[in-house]
């Protein structure tokens, strides 16, 4: 299903029509890395991570050059209309067309429609630009703003296993 929701100009919310806050990705360039490695040491982010921990700086520095030199993906950066940074969004291609999702949201701007319109936005590109035809989210079962979030855009749940919940996207 396509989701009627691309950069800049997503302002509704894909099942309701309720507004949603306007916003613009842009691929992530070497002066973000600070931004996307404080955005994971949030400890609620670390909660609702698949791997429940912080990560280092070190290990963080490798993973950021690994991800902006392989092209396995795309890492967004969530901007608000006065182009301020507000959190990240990533897609991690897999085969047959298929990729992964992560999101994280700066607290300060959680609960504002971001991470939906985010998530709208990045699916939307994803297909247009990139051919993708289905993208999973893996939620932890508790992590309740997520799961609206992913629901909000179109998304649907596929299984559990334990406290993962798999939700997936395809078009």
């Amino acid at each position: 299903r396509n989701l009627p929701a691309h950069t800049g100009v997503c302002r509704r919310d894909v099942d309701s029509g309720k507004p949603v806050s306007p916003i613009r990705l842009r691929p992530a360039v070497r002066s973000d890395e600070r931004m996307l490695w404080l955005l994971r040491q949030d400890p609620s982010v670390v909660r609702n991570s698949l791997t429940g921990r912080a990560i280092s700086w070190a290990e963080h520095r490798r993973w950021f050059a690994r991800m902006l030199r392989n092209g396995a993906g795309i890492q967004w950066i969530i901007e608000d209309a006065r182009q301020k940074r507000v959190g990240q969004v990533r897609l991690a291609f897999e085969p047959r067309k298929s990729a992964t999702i992560h999101i994280g949201i700066d607290r300060r701007h959680r609960g504002k429609g971001y991470g939906l319109s985010a998530i709208a936005a990045a699916v939307y590109r994803a297909a247009s630009e990139h051919g993708i035809r289905k993208v999973v989210a893996t939620i932890l079962s508790n992590n309740q703003a997520s799961k609206v979030a992913f629901r909000r855009a179109g998304f649907a749940f596929k299984s559990s296993k334990g406290r993962v919940e798999t939700w997936q996207w395809q078009n």
